[in-house]
């Protein structure tokens, strides 16, 4: 396809084949989503190929960087999309995302017309950020758990040392039963040593 530029406008997501054939997406903030979820800049309601959050589109010198979010598969003119190899979408380009095809438009001023010159991350740092992220998110969770573990063992058998204990002193023939296996107990380790 050959490239479009029109002013004033925003660049915007054409859906060319697909259930909701005939669709215009402006993408006027990077970056956008691609999914059925309704905060998606991409809506796509009709396919149930798409998943809530199928596709991340940033903004590049050009066009717009394309990364698979979800297991689901994402191609870039005719090219497979990973979640850490990414693809770059030109004007004219062809994004399909489930069984939707859509074509990018780029408007003179919008956001990639805007952004040439601007450095874009490499699928390097891209896989790197991202690692860091969930990286410290896991050690987060991990830390958490362990800080909130011995208070809740020590709750949970505080709990039940206090509801023998009040058993204990409750019950008057329990309480003999016990003094009598605690005070033989205590013998039995004192003969031993």
């Amino acid at each position: 396809m050959a490239m479009t530029r029109y002013a004033g406008r925003p660049d915007s997501l054409h859906v060319v084949n697909g259930p909701e054939d005939g669709l215009q997406f402006a993408l006027t903030r990077a970056p956008a989503h691609v999914g059925s979820q309704p905060g998606c800049a991409v809506h796509l309601t009709l396919d149930a190929g798409v998943c809530p959050r199928h596709a991340l589109l940033t903004v590049v010198s050009d066009g717009y960087r394309v990364r698979r979010i979800d297991a689901a598969p994402v191609y870039v003119d005719g090219k497979r999309v990973g979640m850490l190899r990414s693809r770059v979408l030109h004007p004219g380009g062809l994004l399909q995302v489930g069984h939707t095809l859509l074509c990018l438009e780029c408007a003179a001023d919008g956001l990639a017309g805007r952004s040439r010159g601007i450095v874009s991350e490499s699928d390097f740092g891209w896989a790197l950020q991202t690692g860091l992220r969930k990286g410290v998110a896991l050690v987060r969770g991990v830390v958490r758990f362990l800080v909130r573990l011995p208070g809740r063992a020590i709750s949970g058998w505080t709990v039940v040392l206090c509801v023998l204990i009040l058993i204990v002193l409750i019950s008057p023939s329990l309480r003999a039963r016990v003094w009598c296996m605690l005070s033989s107990l205590y013998s039995a380790l004192r003969n031993a040593f």
